[in-house]
């Protein structure tokens, strides 16, 4: 397929300028490869012994037909080019393109899917919730002091669960000690007031007890 023909062009360039002629736009590698089956199908049915699916079927698994998209053949599960060579190119974040197949032609290792799908859904569902990262199977992989299938669970809070656990303080200890605190706080306030007020009242009566009979009017 890269015999040149035509003024020394190949059969794709062919291809491509026939296509722009007819269409005005240049073609994308879905038109490429729309035609190059339509020239599998037209090289079975040559072969086929009627236009029953089935036998058409069969004709297909034995088509190998050189196009100006590269060698047309299907093994026996029907897939296509498994036993040719084609270039596949690969586009990696900072937009290089690098060739991936065939090997001997590959100038980079293939990455697909990159991240994995497992690694998509974990990402996407936030499922080690913000405490590690997805691995290429989608396992959570926890940061210190986070554990657990979904790094959920903490060291740290087990280390106090467990002096708790220790020093058997139940929850209606912890409730009983908050109460008492609380209830210190509110004497201890309560008392305050009570010294402020009782300072008050003592000068009030000081300044009473100091002024005379006639300082009220009376003779």
């Amino acid at each position: 397929y890269q015999r040149r023909v035509h003024g020394g062009r190949t059969p794709g360039e062919e291809f491509s300028a026939v296509y722009k002629s007819a269409t005005g736009n240049v073609p994308n590698y879905q038109a490429a490869n729309y035609l190059a089956g339509f020239y599998a199908i037209q090289a079975a049915l040559k072969t086929s012994p009627s236009l029953k699916s089935e036998q058409i079927i069969n004709s297909l698994k034995n088509v190998h037909l050189s196009s100006f998209a590269g060698f047309i053949g299907f093994d026996s599960y029907g897939r296509v080019g498994q036993s040719y060579d084609f270039v596949t190119l690969q586009y990696t974040g900072d937009g290089t393109c690098s060739a991936v197949t065939p090997v001997i032609r590959a100038n980079q290792d293939l990455i697909y899917p990159s991240p994995t799908y497992p690694q998509r859904e974990c990402m996407d569902t936030n499922k080690c919730t913000g405490h590690g990262e997805c691995d290429e199977e989608g396992i959570c992989l926890c940061t210190n002091p986070w554990y657990g299938v979904n790094c959920e669970q903490s060291t740290e809070k087990r280390a106090v669960l467990k002096v708790l656990e220790q020093t058997n303080c139940s929850g209606y200890y912890v409730a009983a000690l908050i109460f008492f605190l609380f209830s210190v706080a509110i004497f201890g306030i309560a008392l305050v007031i009570f010294k402020s007020w009782r300072h008050w009242l003592t000068e009030k009566t000081k300044t009473f007890s100091t002024r005379s009979a006639g300082d009220y009017g009376c003779s």
